[in-house]
């Protein structure tokens, strides 16, 4: 190892060394871990949030391409007419809207809502999730293959896909995980 690679790697063991010296003296916790708690919703989940309060689905301006107001009614008349504890967003995948992966973005909607809840969201043809409220797991009813859909399948038109998963719901789509 050269004298100068050496010199750098000292160089920086040194500042980091030192910075964690600092930290103690001031008494800031050096565990990362302890620090990141849940990550605050941003607008898009507030947005959402809001937006399934009415009839328990929400479309953003730039999932409306996806699911058009005559499609979002038949979704929402189909949650209403079973009465499921289910809730749909649509919007577009991003990279930047103040969560890390979409999943997150799902735990965070669903962590808002006042009950037991299966939050589908559906970001285009090719990605869609389902989430639970903490501390319930969804039920799906199987096909006659013995095969679970625990989503909409992402192949096709929003509104077809969507009221297909919302049809093969069994009438009690979430179960306490203690039960």
């Amino acid at each position: 190892m050269s004298a100068v690679l050496r010199l750098l790697l000292s160089l920086a063991l040194g500042v980091a060394a030192g910075s964690g010296v600092l930290r103690l003296l001031h008494g800031e916790d050096l565990d990362v871990s302890t620090r990141v708690g849940p990550v605050e919703p941003g607008d898009r989940v507030r947005d959402a949030v809001a937006g399934v309060a009415d009839d328990r689905v929400h479309v953003s301006a730039d999932g409306r391409a996806m699911l058009d107001e005559e499609g979002e009614a038949a979704v929402a008349a189909a949650l209403a007419e079973r009465d499921l504890p289910v809730h749909v967003v649509v919007w577009r995948h991003s990279m930047d809207a103040g969560y890390d992966h979409y999943i997150e973005a799902a735990e965070q909607i669903v962590a808002e809502l006042d009950e037991p809840s299966l939050v589908v969201l559906w970001q285009g043809p090719e990605d869609s999730h389902a989430e639970a409220t903490e501390g319930w797991t969804a039920v799906y009813r199987t096909d006659e293959t013995g095969s679970v859909s625990p989503e909409p399948d992402y192949l096709g038109d929003a509104r077809k896909r969507l009221l297909e998963w919302i049809e093969q719901l069994p009438d009690e789509p979430l179960r306490r995980l203690d039960d």
